[in-house]
């Protein structure tokens, strides 16, 4: 069902901001043995850490992972993961988020401009800001994708310091009935546009 050369994602928990799932490639397997490269080189990982992989298509199949090698390549960080179990199904009523970190995306949060987009999902982002704003405040977003804007509101639902002088906020939409809501159209976009991306990434195209 995989093989060398497959995107897949590692779901991590992303406490009090929810589930987010970090972009891989699966570089070689050996049995019950997956080698995989990801883009973030930071994950917040060790071995013998137990965890989730979700692959084809994302939320398609899930399979259960413990980390018993990591070291850095470059820019990337590879890891040897031995898989655990049998392949399930994902609860599909769950919504993940997907880590966005190194596709340099940005947003206007509140007055605030260039906001670093960090994960994003149909229906909320978590970026960071280097202003204060309070759990269940509402803020004027706008996303700024491929030469278009797409703004909205969105209510903080979790904060996590960064450093001294910036948090990472869990955002999550705002939206009119209508399906041509611009703040849902602009996350769709986003969040399709990414996978395509990975998707071509992982094909060897352009």
């Amino acid at each position: 069902m995989v093989k060398e050369g497959s995107p897949v994602y590692l779901g991590l928990d992303d406490s009090p901001g929810g589930h987010v799932l970090h972009a891989g490639i699966i570089t070689a397997i050996d049995e019950d043995r997956w080698t995989i490269e990801f883009e973030n080189s930071e994950l917040p990982i060790k071995t013998g850490d137990g965890w989730l992989i979700y692959y084809h298509e994302i939320q398609e199949f899930v399979q259960h992972v413990q980390i018993e090698e990591q070291s850095k390549k470059g820019p990337r960080l590879r890891v040897v993961m031995k898989v655990i179990g049998d392949v399930a199904s994902p609860d599909t009523r769950q919504e993940y988020r997907v880590s966005v970190i190194d596709a340099g995306l940005m947003a206007t949060l509140d007055t605030e401009e260039d906001c670093p987009i960090q994960d994003i999902s149909m229906s909320g982002l978590g970026l960071v800001s280097g202003r204060k704003h309070l759990i269940g405040q509402t803020l004027d977003v706008t996303l700024h994708y491929e030469d278009q804007d797409f703004s909205g509101q969105m209510v903080v639902q979790s904060t996590r310091q960064v450093d001294g002088e910036r948090t990472r906020y869990g955002l999550r939409g705002v939206f009119d009935a209508k399906d041509e809501d611009p703040l849902r159209i602009g996350l769709t976009r986003m969040a399709m546009g990414i996978h395509r991306q990975r998707r071509r990434r992982s094909s060897g195209a352009a």
